[in-house]
Order: structure tokens, then C-alpha cells, then sequence
């Protein structure tokens, strides 16, 4: 479930970011190729597009808490590594 949690996390991350700079060149356009302002004519389309956004935001982090927690439950069933402080390592040479 962990892996399953991470890559939707990341789905929707990249669904809110699309979502934000689509709406920033829909508030502002874009005057080097020619794109013009479109929230000046279809206003309402803007309110639910940035409605959208907010929302994919809101579930962004939910699935970051979500994911938090599923790694925690994942990780606090393994201990901690054992670390080796003494003069022989497993790479060194003697």
C-alpha cells in the first residue's frame, strides 16, 4: 500500500501543478506566442477551474498525511539498522 499511497501522492501533485500554471496563463496569458487572456471573456469557466485547483490542493494534502502515515506503519515494523563503530567495516581491508 505504501508504493500504491507514493505514486498517487505524486499523480495528484502533478494534476495540481499542471491545474495552477494552466489557470495562470488563463488569468494572464501569454503575449509571446500570442495568447490572449481568456478569464476576461469566459469568467465563470475561471471560478470553477480555480475551484478545481483548490481542491486538488486539499486532497493533495490529504494524501500527503495518508502517506505519512502509511510509511510509518510500513517502517515502525523494522528495527533500526545496526551500525558497526568499531575499526572493521564491511569494506574495509585488513
Amino acid at each position: 500500500m505504501f508504493i500504491l499511497d507514493q505514486a498517487l501522492t505524486y499523480i495528484i501533485l502533478t494534476a495540481g501543478v499542471s491545474g495552477i500554471e494552466i489557470m495562470d496563463l488563463a488569468y494572464q496569458g501569454n503575449e509571446q506566442v500570442s495568447w490572449s487572456r481568456v478569464c476576461v471573456s469566459y469568467g465563470e469557466f475561471c471560478n470553477s477551474a480555480r475551484a478545481s485547483v483548490l481542491i486538488t490542493m486539499a486532497v493533495l494534502v490529504c494524501f500527503m498525511v495518508l502517506s505519512l502515515l502509511s510509511a510509518h506503519k510500513l517502517f515502525s515494523k523494522y528495527e533500526a539498522p545496526i551500525v558497526n563503530k568499531g575499526p572493521h567495516t564491511a569494506f574495509s581491508h585488513n
